[in-house]
């Protein structure tokens, strides 16, 4: 799979969009959330149910102007 890359423009403050990303991950993406994303080579693990999870690495952070996340781990076990 090539490369993804996505830019996505928000009418917000740049503080709160970077808060999110960083420590409120919980609360806007899902709750079965481990491990931290507000420091850059950190790694969190999102879940969605048993069959669903991605883990993540922090690429890059420069605050309030930029997030860069690495997926290095992901499952997506969609039933027969």
């Amino acid at each position: 799979m090539e490369n993804y890359h996505n830019i996505i423009k928000l009418n917000t403050m740049a503080d709160k969009v970077f808060k999110a990303l960083t420590t409120g991950i919980p609360l806007w993406w899902t709750e079965m959330f481990e491990g931290l994303a507000n420091n850059q080579n950190e790694t969190f693990t999102v879940r969605f149910g048993e069959s669903v999870y991605k883990t993540v690495q922090v690429q890059e952070l420069s605050a309030c102007l930029k997030v860069v996340w690495s997926v290095i781990d992901s499952l997506i076990a969609i039933p027969d």
